[in-house]
């Protein structure tokens, strides 16, 4: 269960890459919001018309260093949420394991069940058969 959640949390970072890589090479250059007669907003790179139109803006770059990133509240938290998925993934792999202990212990018990009733059964039919019952006592 560790497993899987390490596995999805590899699969989150990669997909959040993934998603910014689009955006990446705008970061830094001046684009232009444009508004077309619907009133739909786009952004591009190029000047809205020929002329120059369009509110030009000018990307900020992703912050590096040790400031960069996250808050540190925002860092708590996904801390505190991991610690949590930790915790409920090393829970979950107890109780399948106390689960599966159950299974082989109804599962012996029901052997147990099977090989009482087939004696019953083998008594019977000795009985049944008239025979006497030897016993040899040396």
């Amino acid at each position: 269960m560790k497993k899987a959640c390490f596995k999805m949390k590899q699969i989150a970072v990669l997909f959040t890459a993934f998603a910014a890589a689009p955006v990446t090479p705008a970061l830094g250059q001046t684009m232009y919001k444009c508004a077309d007669p619907a009133g739909i907003v786009k952004f591009q790179q190029i000047p809205c018309t020929p002329t120059g139109g369009g509110e030009a803006m000018t990307m900020k770059s992703i912050p590096s260093g040790a400031s960069s990133g996250i808050s540190n509240e925002a860092k708590s938290y996904m801390q505190e949420r991991d610690k949590y998925w930790d915790a409920k993934a090393k829970a979950d792999d107890e109780e399948s394991k106390r689960q599966d202990t159950l299974r082989v212990e109804r599962q012996k018990a029901a052997a147990t069940r099977e090989q009482a009733a087939a004696q019953r059964e083998t008594a019977q039919a000795i009985r049944e058969s008239g025979r006497p019952r030897v016993i040899i006592v040396r």
